[in-house]
């Protein structure tokens, strides 16, 4: 695994789509229905939230989430605003997964 994507999935590294693929689907292998939760930045404020949608641009600004977020509704973050909850106490997951 790129030193990327498991930067990524430990929360240490902005989310790239392929690191959101790899949490998705260890989530669904180990029998998790619930989604994988996200923090955004925008405007300068952290929100939680789960990803909706993924999409590249081909141009310099590169990979984005659409994420429902709590604070923003369904918005648009680029990737470098978005970090995986890695299960370590994130803020955005439920307490049962966190304990777990």
């Amino acid at each position: 695994m790129p030193n990327e994507v498991a930067a990524a999935l430990t929360g240490k590294a902005p989310l790239t789509h392929r690191a959101y693929t790899a949490a998705a689907c260890r989530r669904f292998l180990a029998g998790q229905v619930e989604p994988v939760r996200v923090q955004i930045r925008k405007q300068g404020v952290v929100s939680c939230g789960c990803v909706a949608k993924m999409h590249e641009t081909f141009t310099n600004s590169g990979e984005f989430f659409q994420v429902q977020s709590q604070l923003f509704g369904l918005v648009w973050v680029e990737s470098r605003n978005v970090r995986l909850c890695s299960g370590l106490g994130c803020t955005c997951e439920p307490i049962s997964e966190v304990q777990a």
